[in-house]
């Protein structure tokens, strides 16, 4: 199963956009293998958010404006060769947002991971799920 808690729900830049892709990773996990955390992250993107926004109008459910502050050229020159950018847009901005989360827990728990490069490849990882390409890992995909 999967058990969300309530400080997860109430962090400050999440919306259903985020909790549905968090809750898509933890269902990844029992679908890729339950340490795989890159693999849980490609299956949002691959396989469960096309299931559950299918046929939602993506242009309602993200605020665009926000989306093109806050990911980088790269993500949002690529969302726009995908088939529907808004979309592409409306998954990379939730994942984002689901990273700064991340970094806020790691903070908390002292720990010590370079989040710059874990966030760069996690949104490599989305974005291949997005376009259909083949799961890579990190170092596959920096080289």
């Amino acid at each position: 199963g999967v058990h969300v808690v309530g400080w997860l729900v109430r962090f400050e830049s999440f919306k259903r956009n985020e909790i549905e892709a968090v809750l898509c990773h933890e269902l990844g996990h029992h679908f890729v293998g339950g340490e795989d955390e890159f693999g849980a992250d490609y299956f949002v993107t691959k396989t469960c958010l096309p299931l559950l926004w299918d046929g939602q109008n993506h242009e309602d459910r993200f605020d665009r404006d926000v989306a093109l502050r806050v990911l980088n050229h790269t993500i949002s020159s690529q969302c726009s060769k995908h088939s529907s950018e808004a979309y592409c847009l409306r998954a990379t901005l939730a994942m984002y947002n689901i990273g700064l989360f991340r970094q806020w827990v790691w903070a908390k728990r002292n720990m010590s991971i370079d989040v710059q490069t874990e966030n760069d490849c996690r949104m490599k990882i989305v974005l291949q799920g997005l376009f259909d390409a083949p799961l890579k890992d990190c170092d596959s995909i920096n080289n």
